[in-house]
């Protein structure tokens, strides 16, 4: 991927490390992703704080935080470039960020650079957004689907006969006002709804699962994992200690 003038990360540019500690703080990257997509930038620093915070109480080395901070950039424009934003103009207002993160000299500086382009970028996705305009028959069906995604059996055709159109036509609309297929949106809000359910420590995933509207809980379990990189319980451990840091500060 071509960054800035004349450079290009590769992962010959980068420190080749085995360190299971670094590939789980990359695992860590997915809620700043989706902090980014909802362009929630308190969120995103928050995250952002955490994770660098785990990198070095692991004893990440230097290089192996600047990779990091790469791969958490690299990461962010994906998500830019799936909202329809090209990435060759994001990328020459961030300048050379290879020699920007090559040069810093401590992991603060590396953090500065990560939140700093992770908020620029989170305004564009907001800028693109307010472009697009509303429209009230996909708010209606958005409304539709928050009062109904507890049920297992809720489906594209439940919705389409609900607003009598076709399945083909609202999963167009979905795609150009939310930016993702129905049943993505779908497991979006699901997710979200048990994100919020495990941070009472008492809930059991079960539960949580069948709450949302998941009757097998190893369907649960999968796409948990695969929309937030972590598992139900390491998600919980990860509220308790962001809540226990807060408390601190």
């Amino acid at each position: 991927m071509v960054i800035g003038s004349n450079s290009v990360i590769s992962i010959e540019d980068l420190l080749e490390s085995d360190n299971q500690e670094y590939y789980r703080m990359i695992k860590m990257t997915d809620p700043i992703m989706e902090a980014l997509k909802q362009t929630e930038t308190d969120k995103i620093k928050e995250f952002v704080a955490m994770l660098f915070q785990e990198a070095v109480s692991g004893s990440l080395s230097p290089d192996l935080i600047r990779q990091l901070s790469y791969e958490l950039i690299m990461k962010s424009l994906q998500v830019v470039a799936s909202v329809g934003i090209a990435t060759e103009e994001a990328l020459e207002e961030m300048g050379n960020l290879h020699q920007r993160i090559h040069q810093c000299d401590n992991w603060q500086e590396a953090e500065w650079i990560v939140n700093t382009v992770l908020e620029g970028l989170a305004g564009k996705i907001e800028e693109k957004r307010s472009q697009r305009g509303s429209n009230k028959t996909i708010e209606k069906m958005l409304a539709y689907i928050q009062d109904h995604y507890q049920e297992s059996e809720f489906s594209l055709d439940q919705l389409a006969d609900k607003f009598e159109l076709s399945p083909p036509y609202i999963s167009k609309l979905f795609k150009e006002h939310t930016e993702r297929n129905f049943i993505d949106y779908l497991i979006e809000i699901r997710i979200n709804a048990a994100k919020e359910l495990l941070a009472a420590k008492n809930r059991k995933i079960n539960d949580i699962s069948e709450v949302v509207g998941y009757s097998n809980t190893r369907s649960f379990l999968r796409a948990f994992k695969k929309y937030t990189g972590m598992t139900p319980s390491e998600y919980r451990e990860w509220v308790i200690k962001s809540e226990g840091k807060t408390a601190l500060e």
